[in-house]
């Protein structure tokens, strides 16, 4: 019994040892979902000056952190599902962030805006689509766990 207590010890020691060396990443992506109606194929569209809309990344933790934000397919980005009527986004290469890696200042926030060209093609009017924007936290060496939050972007292109 005195053998089980000790290894049970043990064990809680290490556990707890781990937990408190390891970071704690307190990270957000806003907005979650947002809609973008009418992009002309053959264009590209500056969302930020289009409309001012912009992805804002928060560092709620003490100290500075490393982000990548990147456009994904929904279906490799961590969604399994998304609003009906809209279909998965055919290229997501067809999206570009302002920015995909930096850090970003403790108890501070970035703004990342979008850009999107799809390319002219009959088949590519009157779609949409859905595109996922995903934010993970980097830097992190050894043994970790990966968080990960994906934001949503609806994209409709022109009749």
């Amino acid at each position: 019994m005195v053998k089980f207590q000790a290894v049970c010890s043990a064990i809680i020691f290490f556990i707890t040892a781990a937990i408190s060396s390891s970071q704690v990443c307190a990270m957000g992506l806003g907005p979650a979902l947002f809609k973008i109606q009418n992009i002309p194929p053959g264009q590209s569209v500056d969302v930020r000056k289009l409309s001012g809309v912009v992805f804002t990344v928060v560092n709620s933790s003490d100290k500075e952190e490393l982000y990548s934000l990147v456009c994904k397919k929904p279906s490799q980005g961590g969604l399994v599902d998304w609003e009906a009527g809209y279909e998965e986004i055919a290229r997501h290469d067809w999206c570009k962030l302002e920015k995909e890696e930096f850090t970003v200042a403790a108890k501070s926030k970035s703004e990342i805006g979008l850009i999107i060209e799809i390319p002219d093609k009959p088949e590519y009017f009157n779609c949409k689509w859905v595109l996922a924007v995903v934010l993970t936290s980097g830097g992190n060496k050894g043994i970790g766990v990966g968080l990960a939050v994906a934001a949503r972007v609806q994209i409709e292109t022109l009749p």
